[in-house]
């Protein structure tokens, strides 16, 4: 779903945030147009995007993409999961100390960190610079 709402959002904000049919999203980032459109009224429903009804209806962006950052959009879907370094949801580890020992919650927040460090906007414009570079001209620059 997250993937989804990214690319979604992402095919928004590229094309200028104007009104964009579920239909014309789903045709161009080649998605189920019943899977996006759950996933698009989930970014209604937290305020990210706008919908309209009607013939001319779709779906635009609430606010600049520069406002919105990547982590917006992983909340919108992963909020009501609840937070716990244990993968099991145990209270008690059969161990004698946790495996993980912390780290899950350090990846989680590195991953908020470097979510929350990223907008739309500068989402979109990677891409774009993809395009701009032939395949392997970017490996060839990497020392």
């Amino acid at each position: 779903m997250i993937s989804l709402a990214l690319h979604g959002m992402a095919y928004i904000a590229n094309n200028n945030n104007r009104t964009i049919s579920i239909k014309e999203i789903a045709s161009g980032i080649e998605a189920s147009e019943a899977h996006l459109a759950k996933v698009m009224q989930r970014l209604v429903r937290e305020g990210l995007a706008h919908s309209e009804r009607g013939p001319k209806g779709g779906f635009t962006l609430t606010r600049q993409p520069e406002k919105i950052t990547l982590l917006h959009i992983y909340q919108a879907f992963d909020n009501n999961m609840e937070k716990t370094d244990c993968p099991m949801a145990r209270n008690k580890c059969p161990f004698e100390h946790c495996l993980f020992g912390g780290i899950l919650g350090e990846l989680e927040g590195r991953l908020d960190d470097f979510l929350g460090s990223q907008t739309l906007a500068s989402f979109v414009n990677r891409e774009e610079q993809g395009k701009e570079q032939s395949p392997g001209e970017e490996e060839q620059g990497k020392v």
